[in-house]
């Protein structure tokens, strides 16, 4: 018997590659879901993003098929169902009041059928910790400012520089965190009132289960703005983003450069293939000797 998880956005066809996989190793194969109300799995997902490069402001997702194929959680668990069997899959909800003894690894292994390993095993360190307001502001400032200057790339080498720094400012400015006003998260919800009532009603008995409560939002939401130090830390950051980022690509054109100046080539040979290895750093300068190899090839006295 094996017990399974993965990504709520999991095609059928992927799940049914997972099915595969596990054809003929295992006797049962179950699935365990969990499920966070549509609105606060969103506002968690907003700092997730932002962690890794998001550079926009709003926290939730517009309308379209794509948020309905990750929120829609009826889907969800019919895809899941249509492949491992709806009496393979246990649904639980991603609530830390109801989690057992009120931890989510606990929880996950009584809904395994494995209580006797609760406390047995090590449990892994918290990751991705919910950003404070200050925090996500600082991360959206960074990820904008990089945005208009690196590509995709550059932004996963500097990754590091704004991870710690979201880090120490959560530590700093604890409090709030990204949020959306009561009307916003109650209407992002509505969207969903028939696939949760459907979700209800298959898995859990016809009980309500994600309730109403929308009492940690706020009626308006208020202006935040940035202290003096986090200003001064954001700026320090992006110096150390440039210096990070350029630092990586020295270790990539460095050597390119060396095998260059090794070669036996033509003057205006040599100055194609440095401007080649020049463009992804210094495009200007890589464009200026791309023509002056062109001007140089031919002419006399010049080593062709």
């Amino acid at each position: 018997m094996v017990r399974s998880s993965s990504e709520n956005d999991s095609s059928v066809e992927e799940i049914q590659s997972l099915s595969d996989l596990f054809d003929g190793l295992f006797k049962t194969v179950n699935i365990v879901v969990y499920l966070r109300r549509q609105d606060r799995l969103a506002v968690s997902l907003y700092s997730t993003a932002l962690r890794v490069g998001w550079t926009h402001s709003n926290v939730l997702p517009k309308a379209g098929a794509a948020r309905s194929h990750y929120y829609n959680f009826q889907q969800l668990l019919e895809r899941w169902s249509s492949v491992f069997g709806e009496d393979h899959v246990t649904v639980r909800l991603f609530e830390r009041a109801q989690f057992a003894s009120g931890s989510l690894y606990a929880d996950f292994l009584q809904a395994c059928g494995w209580p006797e390993l609760v406390g047995q095993l090590e449990e892994s360190p918290a990751h991705n910790e919910a950003l404070s307001t200050v925090g996500a502001l600082a991360l959206l400032a960074i990820n904008q400012a990089v945005a208009r200057f690196v590509g995709e790339e550059e932004r996963v080498v500097g990754r590091r520089v704004r991870l710690e720094m979201a880090d120490r400012l959560t530590q700093r400015y604890p409090s709030g965190k990204p949020t959306i006003t009561k009307a916003q998260a109650q209407s992002f919800l509505a969207a969903f009132t028939a696939s949760n009532a459907e979700v209800e009603r298959r898995w859990f008995g016809g009980q309500p289960v994600f309730g109403t409560d929308f009492s940690d939002y706020p009626d308006e939401l208020e202006t935040v703005s940035l202290p003096w130090d986090v200003l001064t830390t954001v700026s320090e950051t992006v110096v150390r983003y440039i210096l990070e980022v350029q630092a990586k690509k020295q270790e990539t054109i460095q050597p390119a450069l060396l095998r260059i100046a090794q070669q036996q080539a033509s003057a205006d040979s040599t100055l194609r293939q440095v401007a080649r290895v020049l463009d992804t750093v210094e495009p200007r300068l890589a464009t200026r000797l791309s023509r002056i190899a062109v001007q140089i090839k031919g002419r006399p006295g010049i080593d062709n």
